[in-house]
């Protein structure tokens, strides 16, 4: 069976060729198994960021779910790429998620430090962009 075959490595990609070549049933099956088999703190934010790029609301939808509700794992210090996909974010997005009723916060300290990161990348990011105009 071809769900025994797919994993995080392989998801991505099929995926992203399932969406362009417009395989709709294809894309519910992949969605379905992204939403009861993929999903977790480790894979959450990759997947959410892959479902942004190609508008898929019922995959932003669960994603949403479990990063607000796992939001300080997702943040641990421990958890680098955790940080790096949620700065990668647009503000909107982020936003979005930190505004969640049901956000999971032990310590306002981890908020505040993800909003001081995401605006400094957003710095970076200007002054890259200013910079290649000129």
């Amino acid at each position: 069976m071809i769900r025994d075959e797919i994993n995080e490595e392989n998801f991505y990609s099929l995926y992203a060729q399932a969406y362009s070549l417009g395989c709709d049933r294809l894309l519910e099956d992949l969605r379905e198994l992204s939403i009861t088999s993929l999903l977790n703190e480790r894979t959450v934010l990759k997947l959410y960021l892959d479902a942004v790029e190609h508008k898929d609301e019922k995959i932003m939808e669960a994603c949403a779910n479990v990063i607000t509700e796992r939001f300080e794992e997702i943040c641990s210090s421990e958890n680098e790429d955790g940080i790096k996909h949620l700065l990668e974010l647009g503000l909107a997005n982020l936003v979005q998620i930190l505004r969640a009723d049901n956000l999971y916060l032990i310590n306002e300290e981890t908020l505040i430090e993800v909003i001081r990161r995401y605006i400094a990348v957003r710095e970076t990011q200007i002054k890259k962009a200013e910079s290649a105009e000129q």
